[in-house]
């Protein structure tokens, strides 16, 4: 029984393909494994990255929204602003009108009053000068009677005096 040499060569061959083709299969296993898992991970990173673009898109669409709507607002806010200081601006020109209008009334009147005061005055004036005058030429006549009459009690009893002496 023995074997011949080219018997067990071709044993030892055939037992080596035998290994070959365990091992080619088994690599073609591997290889076939290999693509699957890496074509799944392709086709789960093309899964997660389409994700990524879908919300950053989402994020981006409503992030737009809201920075239009900052826009408005701002811009509503700054028209409001204008129209109060148009209105305060307004208000203050007619408080500085009305005010101004008061002062000329003001100063008018008093410009009138105090030209009241100098014509009363000087008329006081007048009247107390002619007052004075009518009394000190009244005065002064009744002085010049009152030397006059007592002039004349004097000539009087001098000559009475003279007659009974």
């Amino acid at each position: 029984h023995k074997m011949s040499i080219d018997q067990e060569r071709d044993e030892g061959h055939n037992k080596l393909m035998d290994l070959i083709n365990q091992h080619g299969t088994r690599l073609e296993k591997e290889k076939q494994d290999r693509e699957y898992h890496h074509g799944s991970l392709n086709e789960r990173l093309d899964k997660l990255d389409r994700d990524v673009q879908g919300q950053m898109s989402k994020r981006m669409a409503s992030w737009e929204e809201e920075l239009q709507d900052l826009r408005r607002l701002i811009g509503g806010e700054a028209l409001a602003r204008e129209d109060h200081h148009k209105m305060i601006h307004g208000s203050v020109q007619q408080h500085l009108t009305s005010e101004k209008a008061l002062r000329d009334q003001l100063q008018e009147a008093l410009s009138n009053h105090s030209k009241q005061f100098e014509e009363h005055h000087a008329s006081i004036q007048e009247r107390l000068q002619y007052l004075e005058k009518t009394m000190g030429d009244s005065a002064d006549k009744h002085m010049q009677e009152l030397a006059l009459a007592h002039q004349k009690l004097q000539d009087h009893a001098q000559a009475h005096g003279e007659t009974h002496a």
